[in-house]
Formats: structure tokens, C-alpha cells, sequence
């Protein structure tokens, strides 16, 4: 029974594709669940809800999900505070246990890093942090490899006698996965990387430092790890810090630190850019993407990383509830997609064969917005006489139509993006566009009338189901569509 089950999914979605554009497709409502707290989607057609206590995968019949697990409700000590989901690598000769199932990496108010298994929840392994600083925040350092669990940021009254020597604005735990492996463990220290620092992180084997001035500051974290370890060891060995005897990631003794910095490391590279911005990196040769002047957020300037050439601006006069954002193709880190109000944008990076100069061309671009007639840009009285207007409307389209969010589909080779405009009275009507990555023109245009501009709305898209996510501040509404033939 399993197999037919199967085979008819495979089937199912190997025609997809073949069949997008005939127009009897479309995606109808199957299935809606309540919950407290927010819904989760994971990249292997799983659900999770209440706390990733129960999981629900998108196999099961007519169309809604099957419920995989479910648990009891979890206390506030063992509740769930940040989680990720990664893959079980390629098969070795002699695979750990948590290596032979996909696995949830998730981080507990007790101080607490579990592997759960994606597929029933046990729990694989356990790692004792932490309970000062309460870590609060997983991410990762280097995609299904590394992971870099922060805690939450020191404040005076947590620890005097510390901050009466030192002035620690946070600390950075990097694991390996595959097994779970530690790297490094560093407090991010003010009176090393200047008193107006207000975060970090380490992303690529980078470390990155933002200041309150807007300045973004990135250090060879390799180079880092070499020069100040103060420790070496992994999780279970036993180790002696500071005449204490203990147990990596054991309770009572959690992680200790590795790397202690009594000086300013040399920076590999600055720029400056505002906070909601931030500073992106891709392309090949590499450049990077950064807003100069930070009270000027919607100007973008793209330039090469390794002479700061300008290669080109991007920027727009259309007010817009939303910021603009310019970021890299998900597929694709030549291009840049670039959105601006009711605009969506691409743009393709070339460089010269001979001067090896970096050029940025426009592939296309898309407007939402109703395009306005002659007729209705040139208006008339009602004797004839010709109104001119002080100013051209369409700057304004961007505060009724707007692209919120776009995402990419790797295994149809498909962009998908969320525009809102307005609907009947002071509603607003949201539309998922499913468009042609090399045209940008529209493939199909699927409703989403659920969605609430007074509400937290996310929309999820994995070959033939939408999710779409309303949350509010007391529950979670989950609407799940399913393509029809």
C-alpha cells in the first residue's frame, strides 16, 4: 500500500511541471489547523506545531497532511527556543546515530542543544551550554555544516563582578555537525572591539561586528582561532578551566570558553550600511551590496570587493510602505533581484573579458502596480480644458501595491512572489504570482484569501502545496492548498 502511495506522489509530481501552464491547474483549500504558536515548514515537506511537539508530513490523504508524532506539551524549562532543521550527509562506512536520520537542532530555555529526529521526535543527543548567558539564537555559520548558537546580549545587572573587568556584549558557540563537533566558544568583548558594538556573528569563516555607528567590521575567523585559543577539546572530553575539573556539555559544567582575545585582531575588510540593510556578499568575482549613507536606506551601491568599484546604484522614487531590498538570486549568484514597492527587478552581473571590469545589466523588470492609460494621466474638466497634475501619481502606487516577499523554488526552477494591492473598502487582497524566472512575466495567479495586514503572514510554496501562516498574538492559523489537475 505504502508503494502505490508512493508512486502515485512521484507521478503526481513529475507532472507538474510538464503540466504548469494548462490553465484547469490551480491550487484548492484542503486543510487549516489552530494552533498557539506559530506553524514551522521544513525543506522535507514536513509541519510542526505547538513547539515542534507535533510534526505533520504532506503525504497523507485527499490532500491534507498525515500526522507523524505527537507529544505531550513540554515544561517551560524544556520549552523551545530556536530550531533548525538539517540533512543526514552522504552515508559513511561507520555513521553515528544522528546521522542516519534528518534531524531537528534545537535549543531550549534550560540551556540546553538536543538533536531530535525529524521523523519521531526522540531525542538523539543532548549538549549542556549554558544557563548565564541564556542562549537564545541558532543560524547558521556555514550551510548544513557549522552552526553558531548566540546568546542573548549582557546587561549589568546579570553579572557585576564581570563586567567590572571586562565589558562582554555577548557570546559565540561554533559547532560542526555531522556529528556535532565544537570549533570555538568566544565572548564578544567591548573593550577588544570598541565600545559601540552592538552585535556578532560568524558567517563563512568570517567574524562580523556591527557598531551603533553603522559601521560593519569583518575579521579572518580561522585566523582568529589560531592565534587566541586558550582550549582545545570536544564535547565529552574532560577538561580543567580556570582549577575547575568537568565534562564538555555535561550540567553543571556546559561549554567553556576557547578563544580569549587580548587584543584587536587586524580587519579584513569595513563598509558601512544601515541595520535593516546590512551588507550581502556573492557573485563571482565577488561583490558586495551596501547602503553608503544610512539615513539614506533606499539607496543601494553594488561594488567589487576587491577594489570597492562602484558598479552600479539601485534606487527608486516610489514611496512605499515597505523598505526596499536588493539581494542574490537564490539560484543563481550572478543576478541581483531587487525589489522597490509594487517593483520587482532583475539584474544580471557581467564581467569584461579584457579590462575584467564588473558590469551590472538589467535583465527585466516587473511593475504590479495597474499601469495607468494616457487617458488617465492626461485628465479633462468638463468643458475640455486639460488638467495638468502638479506631480505623476504612479510615484504613489507603491503605498497600494506592493511585492512582500519573493522566494525561489529549486526543484521547478520557479520564482514565486506575494503581492498585495487594494481590495473592496479598506480591505486588502494578496496574490501569490508564480513567475518566469527569465521573462519575469506571470505564469499564474493564485488568491490568498485568508491574508490579514493586521496579522503576521507567511507564505510557504514546495512544489504542489502552499501554506499560507496568519499569526496573531494569541494563535497561529495554517491554510494548506493543494494543486489540482
Amino acid at each position: 500500500m505504502q508503494w502505490v502511495v508512493l508512486t502515485k506522489l512521484i507521478n503526481d509530481l513529475c507532472g507538474i511541471y510538464e503540466q504548469w501552464e494548462i490553465t484547469d491547474r490551480t491550487f484548492e483549500y484542503m486543510w487549516m489547523k489552530i494552533s498557539p504558536q506559530g506553524a514551522c515548514f521544513g525543506m522535507d515537506r514536513r509541519m510542526y506545531f505547538d513547539n515542534h511537539q507535533t510534526c505533520y508530513y504532506l503525504d497523507g490523504c485527499y490532500g491534507a497532511p498525515r500526522c507523524v508524532y505527537s507529544h505531550s506539551p513540554s515544561s517551560r524549562a524544556d520549552k523551545i527556543v530556536a530550531v533548525m532543521l538539517y540533512h543526514m550527509p552522504v552515508r559513511r562506512e561507520d555513521p553515528t546515530p544522528e546521522e542516519k536520520e534528518n534531524i531537528l537542532l534545537v535549543l531550549t530555555n534550560d540551556g540546553y542543544l538536543k538533536l531530535l529526529s525529524a521523523d519521531t521526535g526522540r531525542v538523539l543527543r543532548s549538549v549542556f551550554l549554558s544557563t548565564i548567558p541564556k542562549f537564545r539564537y541558532l543560524s547558521w555559520s556555514d550551510y548544513q555544516h557549522t552552526v553558531q548558537v548566540k546568546s542573548v546580549q549582557f546587561h549589568p545587572q546579570q553579572n557585576p563582578c564581570v563586567l567590572s573587568q571586562r565589558s562582554p556584549l555577548l557570546t559565540l558557540v561554533i559547532l560542526k555537525t555531522h556529528p556535532i563537533k565544537l570549533m570555538a566558544s568566544l565572548v564578544i568583548d567591548k573593550q577588544i572591539f570598541g565600545k559601540d558594538a552592538t552585535d556578532g556573528s560568524v558567517e563563512g569563516g568570517i567574524l562580523m561586528i556591527i557598531h551603533s555607528s553603522k559601521k560593519y567590521f569583518f575579521y579572518n575567523f580561522e585566523s582568529i582561532v589560531k592565534n587566541y585559543s586558550v582550549l582545545s577539546g570536544d564535547i565529552g572530553d574532560e577538561v580543567i578551566v580556570n582549577g575547575n575539573w568537568g565534562v564538555i556539555g555535561q550540567p553543571g559544567f556546559g561549554v567553556p570558553i576557547t578563544i580569549k582575545m587580548d587584543e584587536l585582531p587586524p580587519s579584513i575588510f569595513e563598509a558601512t550600511s544601515s541595520v535593516n540593510a546590512g551588507i550581502n556578499f556573492g557573485g563571482v568575482p565577488f561583490v558586495y551590496i551596501h547602503t553608503p549613507n544610512p539615513k539614506y536606506h533606499h539607496l543601494f551601491h553594488i561594488k567589487d570587493l576587491a577594489t570597492s568599484k562602484l558598479v552600479g546604484k539601485l534606487s527608486n522614487d516610489c514611496m512605499s510602505i515597505q523598505d526596499d531590498t536588493v539581494g542574490f538570486h537564490d539560484d543563481d549568484y550572478q543576478r541581483l533581484m531587487y525589489i522597490s514597492g509594487p517593483t520587482l527587478s532583475c539584474y544580471q552581473l557581467v564581467t569584461d573579458s579584457l579590462s575584467g571590469t564588473i558590469q551590472m545589466n538589467k535583465i527585466w523588470e516587473r511593475n504590479f502596480a495597474q499601469s495607468r492609460s494616457a487617458h488617465d494621466q492626461c485628465e479633462r474638466s468638463s468643458s475640455g480644458r486639460r488638467i495638468k497634475r502638479a506631480r505623476n501619481l504612479v510615484n504613489l502606487d507603491g503605498l497600494e501595491v506592493t511585492v512582500q516577499d519573493i522566494d525561489y523554488e529549486n526543484e521547478l526552477e520557479l520564482m514565486y512572489a506575494v503581492v498585495t494591492r487594494p481590495g473592496v473598502g479598506e480591505s486588502v487582497e494578496a496574490h501569490l504570482h508564480f513567475i518566469d524566472d527569465d521573462t519575469g512575466l506571470t505564469n499564474k495567479i493564485i488568491p490568498l484569501p485568508e491574508w490579514n495586514e493586521d496579522e503576521a503572514n507567511t507564505v510557504y510554496y514546495e512544489l504542489d502545496v502552499i501554506v499560507h501562516e496568519v499569526k496573531s498574538d494569541f494563535a497561529s492559523k495554517c491554510y494548506l492548498y493543494r494543486l489540482t489537475r
